[in-house]
């Protein structure tokens, strides 16, 4: 069965970024061995679902607060990019901030989609902080018995 999976450029720094989270925060999970979309031009990294359904591959990302003037969906090579940026708050005079964990700036995101992916009818719509990308699946090709003929 073919799978979605991440796109794994070589690339060093991806390389030592993935062992210093590995060593950091091995046990949460948060971070994958193969997961090497967060390069070096995100300053963040949004949370993505993956799933595999009968007729198409499902992918949704976490985006609140993101407009969708300011996400780009590309496709190229077998490779969908998702990359974007969130917009920094301004910063009123006078307000007193005690901790900013919200995180602005751009991210970026690519996934390597299988033989039987549809690249050409792939859908994206963005719902309350939510792009979920639609990648049909290509028709498989029935097998069909061939006769076989004596000749004489």
């Amino acid at each position: 069965m073919n799978h979605l999976r991440r796109y794994e450029p070589l690339n060093i720094l991806n390389d030592i970024s993935r062992l210093f989270e590995h060593t950091v925060a091995p046990q949460t999970g948060r971070f994958s061995e193969t997961d090497s979309s967060s390069l070096e031009n995100s300053q963040w990294i949004p949370a993505v679902d993956v799933k595999e359904k009968k007729d198409r591959f499902e992918i949704k990302v976490d985006l609140p607060g993101i407009n969708k003037e300011d996400i780009q969906i590309a496709m190229e090579n077998g490779v969908l990019s998702v990359e974007g940026k969130r917009n920094e708050e301004k910063k009123e005079e006078g307000d007193n901030y005690y901790r900013i964990e919200r995180v602005s700036g751009k991210f970026y995101r690519r996934f390597a989609l299988p033989e039987t992916a549809d690249e050409e009818k792939i859908q994206a719509n963005i719902k309350k902080g939510i792009l979920e990308i639609n990648i049909p699946k290509k028709a498989a090709s029935k097998s069909r018995a061939i006769e076989i003929k004596e000749e004489e």
